[in-house]
């Protein structure tokens, strides 16, 4: 038997147990098989070279994994891979406080009660104050309020 196996399980097993903490988490099969891997690698360890050796595989394996599981939930590990902007603005905020009643637009999808509409080439939410309006048909503003727009179907 070849230390590099022993070596190449314990390593597969600390990759498991990296892929389970962060991206499966919860008892998965990346969990139980990263155990799988360990027992097998210190297993072995006991089995073809002694006490001596399978005492120091065991114990580095377990140093190894409170090292890994310290390094892979340590905050700043992840820091480089974070976003660190802040988003400060709101989409279409400006545009509905530029609208007024009496203004035209189509019914870009089925407004039941509410849907999208097309006004001034800018697609924006908008609900139907009457009757459901089909799609392609043209509205008009009633009344903003807030960030909600309110429309009625021309006829």
């Amino acid at each position: 038997m070849s230390v590099a196996i022993i070596v190449a399980l314990i390593l597969a097993g600390l990759l498991l147990l990296v892929i389970e903490l962060l991206i499966v988490p919860g008892v998965s099969v990346a969990g139980v098989a990263s155990l799988v891997f360990f027992s097998a690698g210190v297993i072995l360890a006991y089995k073809y070279f002694g006490g001596t050796v399978g005492n120091i595989t065991l114990l580095l394996t377990l140093i190894a994994i409170v090292v890994t599981i310290g390094i892979a939930l340590k905050p700043a590990t992840w820091k480089g891979l974070s976003l660190h902007t802040t988003i400060d603005s709101k989409v279409g905020d400006d545009f509905i406080a530029t609208l007024r009643p009496g203004e035209k637009g189509i019914a870009k999808s089925k407004m039941s009660p509410i849907g999208e509409i097309i006004v001034r080439d800018i697609v924006i939410e908008a609900e139907s104050i009457g009757p459901f309006i089909e799609a392609g048909q043209q509205v008009e503003i009633v009344k903003t309020e807030q960030q909600k727009i309110y429309v009625k179907p021309l006829t």
